[in-house]
């Protein structure tokens, strides 16, 4: 049966996830989570009461929470079954997992093309059991284990929706590529960065089932809802504050949104020094070694991740460009597209 060559990584899937649970529950249970994970749960839980974003743990905000994360009211409903902080750690533990299957699915279909096999190993089985090994090395990554032990954050939701935009993208499944990006979108304001750089994908390189047009559409849109969320959603969930992570975190460039992409356009070159600072070198060097720096070699896929990587390291915030903080998720599906991309042109150019 057909099924059967899937089981190797359905069984890595299962040991993986419940590694990951395990670890985060009993590391909550010894005491070991902090102080962002009680914004969460108070959030959420004020959420399933009808009480929308309010905190009285954010100091800034005057008891509203400082983020748009619409993807909280989806897992406020859990709190009306079980009322605990522990229902965050597993929905963490559980999407962190489930990262592996849109790439285990892409390897899958890209190494078929490949027509490899071991053995008497029929090409289908051979493409099976190494998705797999990469789906493994997915779940071994470290930047994933380090984001599942920093208390819980909407932003490790991420792998298994960006996973399945990026599947629908170079697969050419509009539907697919379409929803999960919507479900993106409402994770975190800042991904509208990430959603830009695909419509751009859309625009310049025309994947196969979507048209040119559909980039340009699609970058509007995305404009049209960053701007929504910072100058009418932001503000009205949050009494009238304007969005502070802009001076915050980026105030030797700008204090506004506004003006940091007049800065961004009309003086590029300022950048330059930020980007080129030791620690933050390093933590692209402790990103890519785990992976050889073969998914570098993923053209034109990995693309897709430098403009994430530019406003991270742009950041004045040091857990944003580093690998043992809890930013890095939406990077772990590029990152592992790209992989798979790399290694299927490498192989493709040593049988020519």
């Amino acid at each position: 049966m057909t099924w059967r060559r899937h089981l190797p990584y359905l069984v890595l899937l299962i040991a993986g996830t419940a590694f990951l649970l395990v670890l985060s529950l009993l590391q909550q249970r010894a005491l070991g989570t902090g102080y962002d994970l009680g914004i969460y749960d108070q959030v959420v839980w004020n959420l399933s009461h009808g009480r929308i974003w309010e905190t009285t743990l954010v100091y800034e905000t005057s008891g509203y929470y400082d983020h748009f994360e619409p993807v909280l009211v989806l897992i406020a409903p859990l709190y009306w079954l079980w009322s605990d902080v522990r229902v965050l750690l597993i929905v963490q533990a559980l999407a962190l997992g489930l990262g592996s299957l849109p790439i285990y699915l892409y390897a899958y279909v890209r190494l078929m093309d490949l027509r490899l096999s071991f053995g008497r190993r029929s090409p289908a089985a051979s493409a099976a059991l190494l998705a797999a090994g990469i789906a493994a090395v997915y779940l071994a990554f470290p930047a994933l284990h380090h984001a599942n032990l920093n208390d819980f954050h909407e932003i490790a939701l991420m792998p298994p929706l960006l996973g399945f935009t990026l599947y629908g993208l170079l697969r050419g499944q509009r539907r697919v590529f379409y929803i999960f990006l919507a479900l993106c979108l409402i994770v975190k304001e800042d991904f509208g960065v990430t959603a830009l750089a695909l419509s751009f994908y859309i625009l310049l390189l025309k994947p196969r089932g979507f048209r040119r047009r559909e980039g340009v559409i699609l970058a509007v849109l995305v404009l049209i809802w960053v701007w929504l969320v910072l100058n009418v959603f932001y503000p009205g969930l949050t009494r009238g504050m304007p969005y502070p992570f802009v001076e915050r975190r980026y105030s030797w460039l700008a204090d506004t949104p506004q003006e940091a992409l007049k800065v961004l356009l009309t003086r590029p070159w300022v950048v330059l020094s930020p980007l080129l600072q030791g620690p933050k070198l390093l933590f692209l060097l402790r990103l890519f070694a785990p992976l050889l720096f073969l998914p570098l070699l993923g053209w034109p896929v990995i693309f897709l991740a430098f403009p994430m990587l530019f406003y991270l390291m742009l950041s004045s915030y040091q857990p944003q460009w580093s690998v043992q903080s809890y930013y890095n998720p939406p990077l772990l599906p590029i990152l592992f597209f790209a992989l798979v991309q790399a290694l299927y042109l490498l192989t493709r150019s040593m049988r020519r």
